[in-house]
């Protein structure tokens, strides 16, 4: 399966442990001035980056229309087994409704919060993957970025994004977060491009 081999072990062994929106700072470790590209929902060229951004793709020949739709199926799954929620949030009719349905997936086992703590990086790893093997417009789009560093800029995110805006994040470097989504881009990029042969 490609979305395995797009090496993201080292991603999930420095996400081991941490916590979601509360983890700054982690990024600081690799700086470098040109080429930075911010993306966030809603961005007029940028947003297809990101996780919400509805293009088809299929997964085990189960369709979905973004990446954090199948995150959340994923996460039902988990976290809902023996119930149909999984199911209706795969049917919502909206983005909106199956995020609002997923908002059903809470448990007071820390065990079922630590499983999916450890699983997630590697499940949105295999989406975003399909999301761009699925569209040649897309992965296009994505391989025109070349080797500039993608960065999620959302305030409210400090594990999948930087934790800070745009405006905001160039004065705040020390304290971003670890961009988890902005990596896997880059490695998908990087992947899509050996694949198409592409120099850059």
């Amino acid at each position: 399966m490609e979305a395995d081999r797009i090496a993201v072990q080292p991603l999930v062994e420095r996400a081991e442990g941490g916590e979601d929106g509360d983890d700054r700072g982690r990024s600081a470790t690799r700086r470098w001035k040109r080429g930075d590209k911010y993306f966030w929902p809603g961005h007029n060229s940028l947003d297809f980056l990101t996780n919400v951004h509805e293009s088809v793709f299929d997964v085990d020949g189960v369709t979905f229309k973004s990446v954090s739709w199948y995150m959340w199926y994923m996460r039902a799954r988990a976290w809902r087994p023996s119930s149909d929620l999984a199911v209706l949030i795969r049917e919502a009719d909206s983005q909106d409704k199956a995020k609002q349905l997923s908002r059903r997936c809470t448990s007071s086992a820390p065990s079922l919060s630590s499983a999916w703590m450890a699983a997630r990086l590697k499940i949105m790893a295999r989406a975003v993957m399909r999301k761009f093997e699925c569209s040649e417009e897309l992965s296009g789009r994505l391989m025109e970025t070349g080797e500039d560093r993608l960065l999620y800029a959302s305030r409210f995110d400090a594990f999948y994004g930087i934790g800070f805006t745009m405006k905001d994040a160039p004065d705040r470097t020390d304290e971003w977060g670890r961009n988890y989504l902005g990596e896997m881009l880059m490695l998908v990029r990087k992947r899509l491009i050996e694949r198409s042969g592409v120099c850059r």
